[in-house]
């Protein structure tokens, strides 16, 4: 929603001599409709973006799978171990295989925010190009007004800019890469 409202208001900031009126009229509306969602969804970067996340998705998921057979196994020989061991140096291990099995959850946790921050830096990247654009395209074609495509209940087919939008975009950014997690 924020950057529905954010195409519409900077694009008429950044096209002030389309906005602004003259001999004290008010200049004629210049329309054009967007499908912002659709245009993020369908652009190439985005689409190279999905790809590389999930493709480190896959990487965390390995090892984290690996970490958890681990913690089978060591729970395994603890249970094994329960009825040789001392009742205070079976509590230790037990103690200790706990804590194990807290840093492979926090570990878990970080890896999916690291997956996260990266997509959204990614996704920025794609986010900004399309403000970029719209506001290019309004200079060019003198639009002074973009209304977001789902914010209508009816538009001519002539005013949508949407496919416009994919194309030069896919053209200036065929692909992002998403930012190496920590």
């Amino acid at each position: 929603m924020l950057f529905r409202n954010v195409l519409v208001v900077l694009s008429l900031l950044a096209v002030p001599a389309l906005a602004q009126a003259q001999d004290g009229r008010l200049p004629a509306a210049v329309v054009a409709v967007l499908d912002s969602q659709f245009v993020i969804a369908n652009a190439q970067a985005s689409h190279g973006i999905r790809t590389q996340v999930e493709a480190i998705r896959d990487v965390y998921s390995a090892e984290i799978a690996a970490l958890e057979d681990q913690l089978r196994a060591e729970e395994q020989e603890l249970q094994r171990q329960q009825a040789i061991l001392a009742a205070e140096v079976f509590a230790q291990r037990r103690r200790e295989f706990e804590d194990r099995v807290d840093y492979v959850q926090r570990l878990v946790e970080e890896r999916n925010r690291q997956i996260d921050r990266a997509f959204n830096t990614a996704m920025s990247v794609v986010r900004d190009a399309v403000f970029v654009l719209i506001v290019e395209m309004a200079e060019q074609r003198g639009f002074n007004i973009i209304l977001e495509k789902d914010d209508l209940v009816f538009a001519a087919r002539n005013l949508d800019i949407t496919n416009d939008v994919v194309a030069a975009l896919n053209e200036r950014l065929p692909n992002v890469n998403v930012p190496t997690p920590e």
